[in-house]
């Protein structure tokens, strides 16, 4: 290169111009040869190499190939190319210590060091992608950790990047930070709380993505979109969006519905209140009355001494009318209980589970069985207050 160099100068020279034009004008011309020269190589790359390995990518059975293409890493690798040449041709260019040389030389470093931080970054999130897509495990919201890599990596990355400008070692200001620690954890201080909190949600799988879940405020009721480093994003039934940050969910009471989702049934629990002027003793005859009216009471029998209540014959036919339905879980105990009487009346506590995790089946069908608990009550004497 210092012999075309020579070679040019002196063409130039005997062209007819002056020495110290001809000195900066060869220059410029082999810059520029230099630069299509790079540009030509890049888009080498571009036609053939990248088109070629995105080919064979697409007739293997992997999918890691293709996520891998697609997060542009092989791409930002195949970048370098023409910034390495361009760092290695300058110097026969320019003379030892040119401030010109020294200049294009530092931003092909930042370009450099700047392509492979990308092309890193595309080789993480194509390791979650992956992880996603075939890890029995990928309930677990990790994206959070996948960000923490990648801040540690674009720290670290712009430390070098600085250090490369000033003509510093990275391992001076590295050490420099060292003593800023506290500026920087106040600086980062959301970051590091949400990290922490993000790690306690995933070790304790207090939490992931498709659960739903309701906060303690019963202003957020809906299904977890994604968990990161610093927002978990919920969407409500209104199909309206909460973000909230992980610590809320550490630090405060939040209702997770996962296991009822699972579960292949769901609990009801009701109470009505019954006027308790309208309890009363139940007679032979109405008892006999009764148990011709709703053959479920046809059993129903007490001690010798003691004398049924209106209340006691509700409770034994509700209960005989939940066993006997086909959508209510036999496995589970049904229950229906009296509780401490209020000024509002005599309660009645209806505990059972529903054989379904869909929510407008179990709305519909705990809706049916109040319905009917309601119209009969007045068949047995009494009110609903």
């Amino acid at each position: 290169m210092a012999n075309i160099n020579k070679w040019l100068n002196g063409l130039l020279i005997d062209l007819g111009l002056p020495a110290a034009i001809a000195d900066l004008l060869d220059k410029l011309i082999i810059i520029t040869g230099i630069l299509l020269f790079a540009y030509i190589v890049d888009q080498i790359c571009k036609k053939f190499v990248i088109v070629t390995i995105s080919r064979l990518a697409k007739h293997t059975s992997y999918k890691w190939d293709d996520i891998l293409l697609q997060r542009k890493a092989v791409n930002y690798l195949i970048h370098m190319i023409p910034a390495i040449l361009i760092y290695t041709l300058l110097p026969a260019v320019f003379e030892e210590g040119n401030r010109f040389i020294a200049l294009l030389q530092k931003a092909c470093n930042v370009y450099i060091i700047f392509a492979f931080l990308m092309a890193m970054n595309g080789i993480i999130l194509t390791v979650f992608d992956v992880y996603q897509l075939h890890n029995s495990d990928r309930h677990r919201p990790i994206k959070g950790f996948v960000q923490v890599i990648q801040v540690i990596l674009f720290f670290v990355g712009a430390i070098i990047i600085i250090g490369v400008i000033i003509n510093k070692s990275p391992t001076a200001l590295f050490a420099g930070l060292g003593a800023s620690a506290a500026i920087l954890s106040l600086v980062f201080k959301d970051t590091l709380v949400g990290f922490i909190a993000g790690v306690q949600l995933s070790m304790n799988d207090m939490v992931r993505p498709g659960d739903w879940i309701t906060l303690a405020d019963n202003k957020t009721d809906g299904i977890v979109q994604e968990i990161t480093l610093i927002t978990v994003k919920i969407k409500n039934f209104d199909n309206s969006i909460s973000t909230v940050p992980p610590t809320v969910l550490v630090t405060n009471t939040f209702k997770n519905w996962r296991d009822m989702n699972l579960s292949d049934g769901r609990p009801v629990r009701k109470i009505i209140y019954l006027d308790k002027t309208t309890i009363q003793f139940s007679t032979t005859e109405q008892q006999e009355q009764l148990k011709k009216e709703f053959p479920l009471l046809a059993d129903f029998k007490t001690e010798n001494t003691e004398t049924p209540t209106n209340s006691q014959l509700f409770r034994y036919y509700m209960e005989k009318y939940l066993n006997a339905h086909s959508k209510i879980d036999k496995m589970m105990e049904i229950k229906i209980s009296q509780q401490e009487i209020t000024d509002r009346g005599v309660p009645l506590e209806f505990n059972f589970f529903c054989l379904t995790s869909s929510d407008k089946e179990y709305a519909e069908l705990q809706s049916d069985i109040f319905d009917h608990a309601i119209a009969i009550i007045p068949s047995f004497g009494l009110k609903i207050t």
